[in-house]
């Protein structure tokens, strides 16, 4: 009745010293009237005025309507993500914090929170692209294998050797974000559904009618993503580990049809055959003999 409450005293301290902080100019002003107090902002693309009484509405609204209001240039926002994409491929996800990508990109790092909303909405901005292009990529080199195992072996192949150390082995800050991010950061579930499906289509193209209906329609496409996860983790582990072209030489025979050539022989297990690669090569270098 006599004067502002003890709420209200509280916003006009926020709002003159905790507001600049986050991202506002030092230039608005709080007045108190009738219980209430007025902020002004000046933003770039002008001045707004925002009454709200501080028994209700939080502080954190201030920030939100003042990033909604200023003018996002693209070319800060790139220079953000170019900073955050050679930090991350240096120094990893955890090792990075938003305030180098900052420093990175000659910006404040109040500033980046009007561009992204998180240290992961900056990864995914540069992540989901990229392996956009990079399956657009594999599925047109797809195109070019008839054979059906030796279109498994590729599929395969890109998906547990070569992406997993390609850019520095970038995926792997993925893996990193992914395993210990806070579900309010902004995780995003429709980058692996599109992945998983993306799989789903080159091994449909690749596979017998039969054979494609029976590991499409099961959730064979997110053990392999499972497993591009772990060849993932283990590229970062071990740089300069070999591909075990072996192996995703057995995957795709087990895929495109019977064994006969590795079926158990006298209670012994068979050698795995050998990967489409070294096919070529033995075979050439019998012609040449």
């Amino acid at each position: 009745m006599g004067g502002p409450s003890p709420a209200v005293h509280a916003l006009t301290a926020s709002a003159l010293y905790q507001i600049p902080a986050a991202g506002v100019p030092a230039g608005c002003t709080c007045r108190l009237k009738s219980g209430a107090c007025s902020v002004t902002v000046s933003a770039a693309a002008g001045e707004f005025r925002m009454r709200t009484r501080a028994a209700f509405r939080p502080l954190q609204s201030l920030i939100r309507h003042k990033a909604m209001a200023q003018v996002k240039k693209p070319e800060i926002r790139n220079a953000i993500l170019s900073a955050a994409d050679r930090l991350f491929s240096e120094r990893g996800y955890h090792n990075t914090t938003l305030a180098q990508i900052a420093a990175e990109a000659d910006v404040s790092t109040a500033n980046l929170y009007v561009y992204f909303q998180s240290k992961l909405d900056i990864l995914y901005s540069i992540y989901d692209p990229w392996l956009r292009e990079r399956i657009a990529r594999l599925e047109s080199d797809l195109m070019r294998v008839r054979e059906p195992q030796q279109r498994i072996f590729k599929l395969l192949h890109t998906l547990w050797c070569e992406i997993p150390s390609e850019k520095n082995g970038f995926a792997n800050n993925f893996v990193q974000a992914i395993s210990t991010s806070d579900p309010r950061e902004g995780y995003r579930p429709e980058l692996l559904k599109w992945f998983e499906a993306a799989i789903a289509r080159m091994l449909r193209d690749a596979l017998p009618p039969d054979r494609a209906a029976q590991v499409t329609e099961s959730r064979f496409t997110h053990l392999l993503v499972m497993a591009f996860d772990g060849f993932v983790i283990g590229q970062h582990l071990d740089p300069g580990v070999e591909c075990d072209e072996r192996t995703i030489a057995l995957m795709a025979a087990l895929l495109t049809g019977p064994m006969n050539d590795t079926a158990p022989a006298n209670g012994r297990r068979a050698a795995a055959p050998d990967s489409p690669r070294k096919k070529s090569s033995r075979t050439q270098a019998t012609h040449e003999d």
